[in-house]
């Protein structure tokens, strides 16, 4: 009899299964080998016999821990349909599972069979494709040749580099955001972001180094070659000589992609004019350049925002701007080398950056 300080209730026929858990299966284990009855255990465990017959039943087979096979429906697809199916997926990753379907001529089975199948025996699994810009054959080859030759840059070659570029900014923060939540509670206020179709939005333009920002400049309307050659000669020219002024005042290094009014002539001939060595930027190159990174994570560092009307939003981005840390910027410019080695291996198309 086993031994225990309370007493033992006396073990009753009506009693209910209940669910063991690890813990309460291996002391009933310990117990059936150390000599003590199946009643015994039943009673010490307040649980039905046939609970305890089932654990010690298991732990007598030749393999107690493996799940036996169970008895239900057998597949409708044999190993062989598996294969051709998978085979299907990697010959083209964007194929439907209506495609494989007739494709393979199965009948038989659903395309929700097919996409289980797909999950179940094979690595694959089904994602949303990421949107990024379109590469053309010429493009490609221009970022491989900007990777490869610029591949061994240094850091301190690219602290020399003044980074530029132009973002829009939404009145309203409306970015995914997660929450917990309840199943049922996905219509609820709290598990919600209001949007407006047509929300009012400010354009700004940017620069910044590994040593600091420059000045952040609202566009008012939409910007043209002549106001972008106001933001050259007033905005950027103050900011490299602030941002250069100690030790690259005369070998840094302007960074503009090849937007049509970055491109044209009277800008072009502006920036001969003054001197200044102006990175020759492969098109369709966003991944390659942290300034990018630097606007989703102002956009994000103001997502708390409500101002009031366009003006209130551009002073709160300009407080944020000014208060990005050092580290941050040094560490973005010091991404370069990696973002160059990632065109390479990926031969010129887009990368996670």
């Amino acid at each position: 009899m086993l031994s225990r300080k309370i007493g033992c209730r006396p073990f009753r026929r009506g009693l209910r299964n209940k669910r063991l858990s690890p813990q309460e299966k291996a002391e009933i284990v310990g117990m059936f080998h150390g000599g003590s009855t199946v009643k015994d255990i039943a009673c010490y465990m307040q649980c039905h016999i046939s609970s305890i017959y089932r654990v010690v039943k298991k732990t007598l087979g030749e393999n107690p821990f493996l799940r036996k096979p169970g008895s239900g429906r057998p597949r409708k697809t044999s190993q062989r349909d598996v294969t051709r199916i998978i085979r299907e997926v990697k010959k083209n990753p964007s194929i439907t599972g209506h495609e494989i379907k007739a494709n393979l001529l199965l009948n038989n089975i659903s395309e929700r069979t097919v996409r289980r199948r797909i999950a179940s025996d094979s690595e694959f699994a089904s994602y949303w494709k990421t949107k990024k810009p379109y590469i053309s054959p010429r493009n490609r080859k221009k970022r491989m040749k900007f990777a490869k030759d610029h591949i061994h840059w240094t850091t301190v070659d690219w602290q020399k580099v003044l980074w530029s570029d132009e973002s829009p900014f939404v009145l309203i923060f409306n970015r995914k955001t997660r929450v917990w939540r309840l199943h049922n509670e996905r219509y609820k206020v709290k598990s919600t972001i209001a949007t407006v179709k047509h929300d009012k939005k400010i354009n700004v333009w940017g620069c910044f180094c590994a040593s600091g920002v420059g000045k952040l400049y609202r566009i008012e309307g939409i910007l043209l070659k002549e106001e972008y050659n106001k933001i050259l000669n007033t905005q950027m020219l103050p900011s490299a000589k602030s941002l250069f002024r100690r030790r690259y005042a005369k070998t840094w290094i302007f960074q503009e992609d090849n937007d049509p009014k970055h491109t044209a002539k009277v800008n072009k001939e502006w920036i001969k004019k003054k001197g200044i060595r102006r990175l020759d930027w492969p098109a369709q190159s966003p991944d390659l350049n942290p300034i990018e990174n630097l606007w989703s994570i102002l956009d994000q560092r103001c997502k708390n925002r409500k101002p009031a009307n366009e003006e209130e939003l551009f002073n709160r981005l300009k407080e944020e701007w000014e208060s990005l840390p050092t580290s941050m910027l040094q560490s973005l410019c010091e991404s370069m080398p990696r973002r160059l080695q990632a065109v390479i291996d990926a031969k010129g198309y887009a990368t996670k950056y």
